[in-house]
């Protein structure tokens, strides 16, 4: 039964229920104990689960429930325990003022960055440009809720290269948790914090009781004001888990590997293929723009988005994805070369060998 468990081609109906139904029950068990269980997780994954069945029918809903498994189950697992990871040691605040200040603070008279802005933004209020930037920014911040999910779906049902699919969920499943090792080892303080309001003086004490329930939209609080709404306020200030993951920002990290796996998945566009990098390069600028991460957030996401794909590429394609989750046809020409083809099974439990001969 472990053989014919480990080759996720051979998985029939119940055992992807079984296992889909076991690993859910684990992550959701270990989240309420930690008390970073929410509502939004059960139904986000409930109402997806059924629209593929309703959407794809009962064999294409099989494959699709075999492949986004994982992503399913690292998202949770990143969404629920990063909102207990600020709750563990003494938030960084002045050292990581201080950091970017050293590194970026010529670029603006020896202030850093996103206070600048700040400023900017202060100086030429109500002028039609700050609005526009100010939409342009949340647009930004808000597609990051999106942009993996709608991706992976170009990727799996679109392009239709589950080789290219699964790369681009694990490299982003090693970006994530890195990002959650960081913020339970270092968490760290948004630029917002620090300058709670342009030219007030900044702020370098320890947060209190108020912030592990209550966070701060920052500069997203001028786009609601803009629209007559409450949104970004709504979503920041009261379902943002943990208010002091900034370093890394993953805003920044995912946004550059979609742009890295879009241009990679889509090179029949020619060109315009290099136009995904125009979303990290909004993405970046609206973390600064609206006060919410500094320069070295996205910089430090860009090295974890290289370690992901490194590991990815080195280890994790060649000895799970390759050997357990491709079909023959679906491997490349070199490697097709270098495996025999597989003869047909006589029963599911006589499957042929994977590509490895395991």
């Amino acid at each position: 039964m472990l053989r014919y468990f480990r080759d996720f081609k051979r998985l029939g109906f119940k055992q992807i229920f079984v296992a889909w139904t076991a690993f859910l029950a684990l992550i959701f068990l270990v989240g309420y104990s930690l008390g970073a269980f929410r509502p939004d997780h059960l139904l986000f994954i409930f109402t997806l689960s059924l629209m593929a069945s309703l959407a794809l029918g009962r064999e294409k809903a099989r494959q699709f429930l075999k492949d986004w498994t994982p992503f399913f189950l690292f998202w949770l697992a990143y969404d629920m325990f990063r909102g207990v990871a600020d709750q563990v040691r003494t938030i960084n605040i002045e050292n990581v003022y201080n950091a970017e200040k050293a590194l970026f603070g010529w670029t603006c008279g020896g202030i850093v960055p996103p206070h600048c802005l700040q400023a900017f933004k202060q100086a030429k209020a109500g002028t039609w440009y700050i609005e526009a930037l100010d939409v342009m920014g949340a647009a930004f911040y808000a597609g990051h809720f999106f942009g993996p999910w709608v991706l992976g779906l170009s990727l799996w049902g679109y392009r239709k290269d589950r080789r290219i699919f699964f790369k681009f969920q694990y490299s982003l499943a090693i970006l994530n948790a890195l990002g959650l090792l960081t913020f339970l080892w270092f968490p760290a303080a948004p630029p917002w914090y620090v300058q709670k309001t342009p030219g007030a003086v900044l702020r370098f004490e320890q947060p209190g009781q108020e912030f592990l329930v209550e966070g701060s939209e920052a500069g997203l609080k001028r786009v609601d004001k803009l629209l007559g709404t409450n949104i970004f306020g709504e979503v920041w200030g009261k379902m943002n888990p943990n208010r002091f993951a900034a370093v890394p920002s993953l805003h920044g990290g995912h946004s550059l590997i979609i742009a890295i796996f879009g241009v990679l998945a889509f090179g029949s566009w020619g060109w315009k293929r290099w136009l995904f990098f125009l979303y990290p390069a909004g993405m970046w600028f609206s973390a600064l723009y609206l006060n919410h991460h500094y320069l070295i957030d996205p910089l430090l996401a860009a090295v974890y988005v290289a370690i992901g794909m490194g590991l990815t590429e080195i280890w994790i394609y060649p000895r799970f994805i390759r050997k357990y989750l491709l079909d023959y046809h679906e491997l490349s020409a070199e490697e097709q070369a270098r495996f025999p083809r597989p003869t047909p099974p006589d029963s599911i439990e006589d499957a042929p060998p994977t590509p490895e001969g395991s």
